[in-house]
């Protein structure tokens, strides 16, 4: 008899999971609160404007990824690859832009010819990433890097994993190289991971799925529903079901009870541990994660439809004029995104400018409770930043047609992420060599996948943790 999976999240995890548990064999159910695919991969049309909330590149885009194979087994990139020998070109102000090839060593002459003090310290960056590519890159038993590499790479994932990148960053001169390479990675995460992606970037990776991010979970919910797999939307989990110490399935928010044989919890750990199993059988080594460690802070995202093609190489750019206060989130600089990856996003002869705010969750939930104070504070914020891009690029002025604020609260309300958090944990010192557990030792055929059992989470994260739940289910559920 067929034995049933029942996976409750259509993120890109719980998706992962799906279809890697058809292919072994088992029935597989998902249920979903929102009426999409992604989750958090998602994206929104606004005016005909189609605004991306997740995706700024996608690693595993080309064959010679470590990572290609996982998202060729999902189906995900049917859609196409817009490709580029660059990952972005960024101005600090109107007189000078860094571009970050892909290339690193045509990244490291570019800084040496823009900023002569850092040639040192972009060709030591260099010499470490070309280590970091050959120790990492995909390859046969034959073709394994020797055992030299491993000892430098050992010695640069620890060296590097001790400082930020803020802190790694800070050592170059010139500014828009600074913010260029602050534009990769969060500035509180470890500086190995921002080396680790240019590593990437090296061998072509980290495009642009065409489409943007609901796309993509769209070809992966096509592979697993024609795989055999049902997806339930508008179908929220309220609770798991336990008999004696194993979960027999899950209750629904209309009170449905649905069986399975397993249930796996594709969804941040927080709501799965504390609204799902209302913290039954946690132990303190979960727990400990919630008040020890460093969680990705929430953003406010700030989308801009224009009803006018923007004169602008750069793909980021900054807006200094003066500080923007919300909450007890100071920001005394913003970065913008120039969004012209795929022509396919707005109409012809305009653009899509978008920007990330770390934000302070309370100050959002608390207004939240107020709508009129809340819509006011988005308008502000709004305005705020329409007001910089138009001092900013003159041609603006009267053709911003759109303006989309999303907030924590709506990150909270649209997929039940726990503060509005949208990445889970930070990836640093403390956390570089740990992943949070994924199963309750007292609770029998329960599982967690997801961006939150890695740190650094992201989409990488959330597919290869779905892939990896179903190897562990398949090993201590059949014994294979």
């Amino acid at each position: 008899m067929q034995r049933k999976i029942v996976i409750i999240g259509a993120g890109m995890g719980g998706l992962a999971a799906g279809v890697h548990a058809l292919a072994r064999g088992w029935e597989v159910d998902i249920f979903e609160m929102h009426d999409r695919p992604g989750g958090l991969c998602t994206t929104w049309k606004r005016d005909g404007y189609l605004f991306d909330g997740c995706i700024r590149f996608l690693l595993g885009s080309v064959k010679e990824s470590p990572l290609h194979e996982e998202w060729t087994r999902l189906g995900a990139l049917a859609g196409g690859i817009a490709r580029s020998d660059s990952y972005l070109t960024c101005e600090s102000d109107t007189n000078s832009a860094f571009c970050l090839y892909k290339d690193i060593k045509r990244l490291a002459e570019h800084i040496s010819a823009l900023s002569p003090p850092d040639r040192e310290i972009a060709r030591e960056m260099a010499d470490a990433t070309a280590i970091i590519r050959e120790a990492t890159a995909s390859a046969t038993p034959e073709q394994a890097p020797s055992r030299a590499v491993m000892r430098r790479f050992a010695d640069i994932e620890e060296r590097l994993n001790a400082i930020t990148v803020d802190e790694y960053t800070r050592r170059f001169v010139h500014p828009a190289v600074r913010d260029g390479l602050r534009s990769v990675m969060p500035g509180t995460f470890s500086c190995f991971s921002l080396l680790w992606i240019l590593a990437q970037f090296s061998q072509g990776d980290g495009n642009w799925p065409l489409g943007g991010s609901l796309a993509l979970a769209q070809a992966v919910e096509s592979k697993f529903v024609s795989a055999g797999g049902r997806v339930h939307y508008g179908k929220k989990a309220r609770s798991v079901i336990i008999r004696g110490n194993k979960a027999c399935g899950i209750v629904l928010d209309d009170g449905t009870e649905v069986e399975g044989d397993v249930v796996v919890a594709a969804l941040d750990v927080h709501q799965a541990l504390f609204e799902l199993l209302n913290g039954h059988c946690i132990p303190a080594r979960m727990l400990k994660w919630f008040d020890t460690t460093e969680m990705v802070k929430p953003v406010v995202h700030v989308s801009l439809g224009i009803g006018a093609r923007v004169d602008c190489a750069a793909h980021f750019f900054w807006i200094p004029d003066e500080p923007l206060t919300i909450g007890n989130m100071v920001h005394a600089r913003v970065g913008v995104r120039h969004f012209a990856d795929d022509p396919g996003m707005s109409p012809p002869g305009t653009s899509i400018m978008t920007c990330l705010l770390d934000a302070d969750y309370e100050h959002w939930a608390r207004l939240a409770r107020d709508r009129a104070a809340y819509e006011d504070e988005k308008a502000r914020v709004a305005s705020w930043i329409s007001g910089q891009v138009e001092n900013r690029f003159p041609e603006v002025n009267g053709h911003i047609e759109t303006v989309d604020v999303a907030t924590p609260v709506t990150y909270e309300r649209m997929t039940g992420a726990w503060k509005g958090v949208y990445e889970g944990w930070v990836f640093n010192r403390a956390t570089c060599r740990i992943r949070f557990p994924q199963t309750v030792p007292k609770l029998k055929r329960f599982y967690l996948a997801g961006q939150w059992i890695k740190p650094g989470g992201g989409l990488t994260a959330a597919v290869t943790t779905g892939r990896e739940t179903i190897e562990r289910i398949i090993t201590q559920e059949e014994g294979v």
